[in-house]
């Protein structure tokens, strides 16, 4: 993913005659709701729905100076599954190895005063987080995984592709009149 003027975009890969060629298109992302991780509101979560993705819950965890992670239900549930792990990162003295999910890798730093947990996703977004972030980061699971729950059962899809049917019966553009 790459970002212009703020909006994150997802590697389109396609294949013509044996060339590889990669197109960037906008990662679209409605009913996002945020929740902030620290005090300077300088890292946050969002949880929306991604277009892209037949409006699947996703989850985002940004910073001011990223463009941020993008994780979808089951990525944030193998996440979570770690969360053992990572929070005895901050608190021991061990090497870590780096952690290896279906679409995202959680690697340790340490420096002399401080440590941080880097996650980077499947399009090389990475978002650096410290011990604060993290265990607030985990104090929100169960309102992250209620909020992901609700998006689910809601089967917008299928209020979606109605919509875009009927607008389209009317020989109207989809994309002005939509989104």
């Amino acid at each position: 993913m790459s970002s212009a003027g703020g909006v994150k975009h997802v590697a389109n890969v396609q294949y013509n005659k044996g060339v590889r060629s990669v197109q960037s298109v906008p990662l679209i992302v409605i009913q996002e709701q945020r929740y902030h991780l620290n005090p300077s509101k300088s890292k946050w979560i969002t949880i929306g729905r991604a277009y892209q993705w037949s409006f699947q819950p996703v989850l985002n965890i940004k910073g001011l100076k990223t463009e941020g992670v993008t994780l979808n239900e089951e990525d944030w549930y193998e996440v979570l599954n770690q969360e053992g792990i990572i929070t005895n990162f901050f608190f021991s003295d061990d090497i870590f190895h780096p952690i290896q999910g279906n679409s995202f890798c959680i690697s340790f730093d340490r420096f002399p005063d401080y440590q941080t947990i880097k996650i980077e996703d499947r399009w090389s977004n990475v978002v650096y987080l410290g011990k604060e972030t993290v265990l607030k980061l985990f104090q929100l699971a169960p309102l992250i995984a209620y909020t992901m729950n609700m998006l689910k059962t809601q089967e917008f899809q299928k209020y979606f592709t109605t919509l875009v049917q009927d607008v389209q019966t009317k020989h109207i553009d989809v994309r002005d009149y939509i989104m």
